[in-house]
């Protein structure tokens, strides 16, 4: 069987989905199978540009196909039709996101550009990455607008590809695709990281006296999470008599976690922002935590690459978000601060859990619907 994934964009470690589409791919070829990759929608190659070349990941290479944003959609069109011709896949993947391909994630010509490359003898699945905006509440007249232009680009998109298959991450997006009339199976979001070493991270002296804390990737700017991590750090000492140490894997967008940082050493917390830095060299400092932290929304964090990176690596992860009254989590791996009765009990877990964020699991439920 041959199978071709789409996707905006696969920068390495510069677009969470495309490092995912990648990961997935490795994992079909790793398991027997034939697989591509075709991003339509490259930001960083030149306007004229197209590249043909392998991506590589733990040793095991996917054949990538890249077109660059500053060619034509109708040209674009052209030259897809053409390596999907070639190919002659049995089964085509689109991994979607409205903003991967459009910058105001208002997509429309999609779902007829889309519809011109399919072929007699395809079977098509859409996973969902993210759905509409604000599926609640839309805090401007502008965002209600957006919502339901993204809810007609997607009811479209559906009726004009009529996939065999639709997936998405959690079930809060299941819901919303319900509410539009359609059945989607759930398929949580694995690791964007490889599986790290335990290493000693620099800085931190007395390790065996010291919890790391890390957060990785985007946080929010949230007014209470100082408070929460200084929360959790009394009763770290209180429980295991340990100093709690703060880390940030990632861009410092907009200084927000250096602000954060600069208010926790003011609270004697100690925290360091490490800045963007290699999936490898991530991997390891994750590996080598004690437990991650995340400001996502309990009923989406099944579609975050950076919880499921923490996970895959062995560190349980507390929710730090001030909706705290959202849907229940219901893995003893994944928690809200408020539903934590024992901090030490919650850190030293066992960690079995690792092996439900690999990309081998998700291939294995994809493989069910073959």
């Amino acid at each position: 069987m041959r199978i071709i994934f789409i996707c905006g964009s696969i920068e390495p470690g510069m677009n969470g989905v495309g490092d995912y589409t990648r990961s997935l791919a490795i994992a079909f070829i790793n398991r027997g199978y034939e697989a591509r990759i075709l991003a339509i929608n490259e930001q960083k190659l030149p306007n004229d540009g197209t590249i043909n070349y392998l991506q590589s990941e733990s040793n095991i290479s996917v054949e990538t196909y890249r077109l660059s944003s500053g060619i034509s959609w109708q040209e674009r069109q052209v030259i897809a039709k053409k390596i999907i011709a070639q190919y002659e896949p049995t089964y085509v993947s689109l991994q979607f996101v409205p903003f991967s391909y459009h910058p105001k994630g208002l997509p429309s010509f999609l779902p007829n550009w889309l519809s011109g490359l399919k072929s007699n003898g395809q079977s098509w699945q859409i996973m969902f990455h993210e759905l509409w905006v604000a599926d609640s509440k839309a805090n401007s007249v502008k965002e209600l607008i957006l919502r339901e232009l993204q809810k007609v680009i997607i009811n479209k998109l559906l009726k004009k590809i009529k996939p065999s298959q639709i997936i998405t991450s959690n079930d809060y997006y299941c819901n919303m695709l319900r509410r539009i009339g359609y059945k989607a199976d759930v398929m949580p979001i694995f690791s964007n990281l490889p599986k790290g070493e335990i290493l000693e991270i620099p800085n931190i002296e007395n390790r065996k006296d010291k919890v790391i804390g890390v957060f990785f990737g985007n946080i929010q700017s949230n007014n209470s999470v100082v408070d929460k991590i200084i929360t959790i750090s009394a009763a770290i000492q209180e429980q295991m008599n340990k100093e709690l140490v703060v880390l940030h894997i990632g861009n410092n967008r907009n200084n927000i976690m250096l602000d954060l940082f600069k208010k926790l050493n003011e609270a004697n917390v100690e925290a360091y922002a490490l800045g963007f830095i290699a999936a490898n060299d991530a991997a390891n400092v994750i590996a080598s935590s004690d437990v991650g932290f995340s400001n996502y929304l309990p009923e989406l964090i099944y579609k975050s690459g950076s919880i499921s990176s923490m996970l895959y690596n062995g560190i349980p992860v507390l929710l730090l978000g001030d909706k705290q009254n959202s849907e229940m989590v219901d893995v003893p791996e994944v928690r809200r601060l408020k539903d934590v009765l024992n901090m030490k009990d919650f850190i030293m877990q066992e960690k079995t859990f690792s092996s439900r964020y690999s990309a081998d699991n998700t291939f294995n439920k994809m493989q069910q619907s073959f």
